[in-house]
């Protein structure tokens, strides 16, 4: 099967908030946001991997989303950690309904030491945020690399010979273009969970969508 292949590269790496408006560039489907992990932050979060096994969700407009937020964290070691890890998810939010438009958001809080989504795989969503607090980051391709013939079959590889499989830092807020985008149907993200559980590792994960 033939797959067209992007002249530029569809991905984007950016070091200001208001330059995740790139999603918004019909040849981009991948927008980083790199910033620093806080020394004391990144400690806790790292600890709480360690410690933890949790899986939680959350939906609500996104001025209301402080009490549900309170709750999600409302089991993890207290201190001054979990309050600004609190208010990240808090500020994640906001970023992500101000920038799409989103009236009401879902959150979904992972803390694992298993695989998941271990294959190349793109959404059916407009554009979903990630962020992993600890652990590695979301692995994407980009287009040119990308076998769309082999997305979803049992013994394919998404990935073309000699491609590159790129990995977004630990803390780093990334923004996936899916299949729902206008005009995109076929041509969203193209990414992946790290595989973590042979290496022993394990991680924290939020996705932010937008929800009707």
């Amino acid at each position: 099967m033939t797959t067209t292949v992007a002249a530029a590269p569809t991905w984007r790496v950016v070091d200001r908030v208001v330059d995740l408006a790139r999603i918004y560039e019909d040849d981009v489907n991948v927008v980083i946001l790199e910033r620093p992990r806080p020394a004391a932050l990144g400690a806790w979060l790292d600890a709480l991997a360690r410690a933890e096994t949790s899986k939680q969700a959350l939906a609500a407009e996104p001025e209301a989303l402080e009490d549900g937020l309170a709750r999600l964290v409302a089991t993890f070691p207290a201190g001054p950690e979990r309050d600004a890890f609190r208010e990240d998810l808090a500020w994640l939010a906001d970023v992500y309904a101000e920038l799409l438009g989103a009236a009401r958001v879902g959150l979904r809080l992972n803390v694992f030491g298993e695989d998941m989504c271990p294959r190349f795989h793109a959404d059916q969503v407009l554009v979903r945020l990630i962020c992993t607090y600890a652990g590695p980051g979301t692995e994407f391709l980009d287009e040119a690399d990308v076998d769309r013939g082999a997305l979803g079959a049992r013994d394919g590889d998404a990935l073309r010979p000699g491609g590159v499989v790129r990995r977004a830092p630990t803390f780093a807020v990334v923004l996936l273009k899916g299949g729902a985008w206008p005009d995109n149907d076929g041509k969203g993200a193209v990414h992946r969970s790290p595989p973590i559980c042979a290496a022993g590792e394990r991680r924290v994960l939020l996705t932010i969508d937008g929800l009707a």
